[in-house]
């Protein structure tokens, strides 16, 4: 069964015309009664909105505070419940970028901040954290919060990543070191942080598009 966006049918239509069961219908017809009677209940853009007090060009901006709202419980259950990435014999590439700069020091001045992440290639799991510098006393412990035991470790000439292999993770880290004065992929070893340095990008280009976020987060 196919419906063109054109027809501008109703999900109950769609559902009515597919013969299924009204049980599903009826659970469809619940869920946007209950989220109705939520916005009813609370202060709010979106109490607003419903009850005809703000204008209808208003009603933009209680979209954005609800992708605001997810946005900061999704950012809240991860600082909260971190997961870690990599294990024993995965690769996992880490890296540390600048996120906030003036371009060409042009322009207002700015904080520069700087992030910390990494990127298991083979999973494609990653994880981003801002920090305050690029020191040992930073960088090493958020790798043991981030990092599976046993994972092998690709990073660049960072002098702050020297005793990864020394942390106290059972089984050990494997490090292996890219120079990229001379190297992109080290020819010895096959280590890299091609993969890390793409989510990089792509995560500069999404905060670009949402004109930036929240400056401070809880750890």
């Amino acid at each position: 069964m196919r419906i063109s966006w054109i027809e501008k049918k109703l999900n109950e239509l769609v559902l009515k015309e597919a013969n299924l069961e009204r049980s599903l219908i009826k659970a469809i017809r619940q869920g946007q009664q209950h989220f109705l009677g939520h916005i009813c209940r609370h202060s709010g853009v979106e109490h607003l909105a419903i009850t005809g007090k703000i204008e209808a060009n208003s009603v933009e901006g209680a979209v954005i505070q609800w992708f605001s709202y997810f946005r900061d419980i999704c950012s809240n259950h991860l600082v909260n419940h971190p997961y870690k990435i990599g294990g024993p014999g995965q690769i996992v590439e880490l890296d540390e970028s600048l996120i906030a700069k003036r371009k060409n020091n042009v322009g207002r001045v700015l904080e520069q901040r700087w992030v910390f992440g990494g990127v298991c290639p083979a999973t494609g799991q990653g994880f981003l954290t801002h920090i305050p510098d690029k020191t040992a006393a930073t960088l090493l412990p958020l790798i043991i919060r981030h990092v599976e035991p046993g994972s092998i470790i690709h990073t660049d000439g960072l002098p702050s990543y020297n005793n990864i292999d020394t942390l106290p993770v059972n089984p050990p880290f494997q490090h292996l070191v890219v120079v990229h004065k001379q190297n992109f992929v080290d020819p010895v070893t096959g280590a890299c942080t091609n993969h890390v340095e793409n989510y990089w990008k792509n995560c500069k280009r999404r905060f670009k598009f949402m004109c930036g976020v929240k400056k401070f987060h809880p750890r």
